[in-house]
């Protein structure tokens, strides 16, 4: 688990360079993975607000539902 734990605060580490703080909203637009497990409990460690979105919407769908989302960042 330290391995993990490390991926954690490393993309912790990149949403904050990224000005992402408590209350901002992450879009996750990431399939079942670890990866997706690993940025949302680094956005829940810097207190933000984690908006996972279906990796099978496509085109305007998909755009529309992260614009809904308002947020600072989109992990993908």
């Amino acid at each position: 688990f330290a391995d993990a734990w490390r991926r954690v605060r490393k993309v912790a580490g990149a949403l904050q360079a990224l000005k992402v703080e408590k209350g901002d909203r992450v879009v996750l637009f990431l399939g079942n993975s670890k990866e997706i497990i690993e940025a949302w409990l680094a956005a829940h460690l810097i207190g933000a607000i984690v908006a996972p979105m279906n990796t099978a919407l496509r085109g305007d769908t998909a755009a529309h539902q992260v614009r809904l989302a308002e947020p600072k960042v989109v992990i993908s």
